[in-house]
């Protein structure tokens, strides 16, 4: 009897696990009790998880270029929309890079909600370095009230520019909805952001060329979107800082 019971345990395969919180089992889902995936099997989550490092890699690529034609246009214009798009841009690729290190590995990292707590720490001090560049920007320029001249080609570049990052930011609600990550929304919120100030600096240009009298709406644009920057940074910092304490409190009791 004992003969037989060993031979069978001989035939199971050796499993190495890496007993860390919400390691997948065999099912490709995590052993905890309330499982963050349960409408999706293990390929759907390996497919998401394939799509965000995609949409991510896709920002770094076309943000790269964006932001070099928005600083250009705004050395150019003495646009504050341009600008603060243009930083917007760096913005969203340093936020995309964060979601590629959350994400990298094997599909087992999906559910680490340590590197998860510390993609969003990093989002966090990124949104607020973000707004103080874009304030220390925009007040000289409504103190000295200077005008932008943006062009036509300005215009169009910043109309592409509107079209690109919400398409960016569609897809990283999407991914971030199907995976309920907060790193990727809040790189969508990054993307949003991107996309507003493009569309505003398109909008403000025509309202200026309409009206100079409105030649301030261009930098309240632009401190519009810091203080939401602002905002959303120290959210972030706060829920998440506040949760890697009680985190590490659970640990050492």
């Amino acid at each position: 009897m004992e003969g037989i019971e060993l031979s069978s345990l001989e035939k199971q395969p050796i499993v190495k696990h890496d007993y860390s919180a919400h390691e997948p089992n065999l099912n490709g889902h995590p052993t905890s009790d309330q499982d963050p995936y349960p409408d999706l099997t293990a390929e759907q989550v390996a497919f998401y998880r394939f799509c965000a490092l995609l949409v991510a890699w896709l920002s770094v690529v076309l943000l790269i270029i964006l932001a070099a034609f928005s600083f250009t246009a705004s050395a150019l214009t003495g646009s504050s929309a341009a600008f603060g798009f243009g930083f917007d841009c760096l913005l969203d690729i340093g936020t995309s890079v964060v979601v590629i290190w959350r994400f990298k590995g094997s599909s087992g990292t999906v559910y680490s909600e340590e590197k998860e707590r510390r993609a969003l720490i990093v989002l966090g001090f990124l949104f607020i370095v973000a707004c103080c560049t874009i304030l220390i920007h925009c007040i000289p320029e409504l103190a000295n009230e200077e005008v932008p001249t943006d062009s036509v080609w300005v215009l169009i570049i910043a109309s592409v520019s509107s079209v690109i990052c919400f398409g960016l930011a569609f897809g990283k609600f999407f991914v971030a909805w199907k995976l309920n990550s907060q790193s990727i929304k809040s790189d969508g919120y990054s993307s949003l952001a991107g996309a507003v100030t493009s569309l505003s600096w398109v909008v403000t240009a025509f309202a200026i060329q309409a009206n100079d009298k409105l030649w301030f709406t261009d930098d309240v644009v632009g401190l519009l979107v810091a203080l939401l920057l602002l905002y959303y940074g120290i959210r972030l910092l706060m829920v998440n800082i506040r949760s890697s304490c009680c985190y590490s409190g659970e640990s050492k009791s």
